[in-house]
């Protein structure tokens, strides 16, 4: 949904987050593969072209990208679907619809985490 998207890229955006708007997985893949600075992926696990969890596979085995932290935001995954997504390696997981404030809090948590 592009009205949700533009409503958490501007929530991340007032915790001080730079903020790059993908609208799939392969298009997400070039650009984290052209810039070094990303430092958190936020993603949803239903994209067209590219869904989350293949995003992830890659992303994983990627030697350029495989350690950035992964925050999945999905209405759609029950617990043995987050189960395997954190074997495949997501850092996190929030389950749709989520608070603007929960998202911050959890974004400031997870870059902290990557900082140390």
């Amino acid at each position: 949904d592009p009205n949700a998207s533009r409503i958490l890229c501007k929530a991340l955006e007032q915790i001080a987050a730079k903020v790059t708007q993908c609208p799939d997985g392969e298009e997400a893949l070039q650009i984290l593969r052209s810039d070094e600075g990303f430092q958190l992926v936020v993603t949803d696990l239903m994209m067209p072209r590219m869904g989350g969890k293949e995003f992830v596979q890659i992303l994983r085995g990627d030697l350029q990208l495989g350690e950035i932290p992964v925050l999945i935001l999905s209405a759609v995954a029950g617990e043995e679907e987050i189960e395997d997504l954190k074997l495949l390696g997501i850092t996190d997981f929030m389950k749709k619809p989520v608070s603007i404030s929960d998202l911050q809090d959890r974004v400031i948590d997870l870059l902290a985490c990557e900082r140390e």
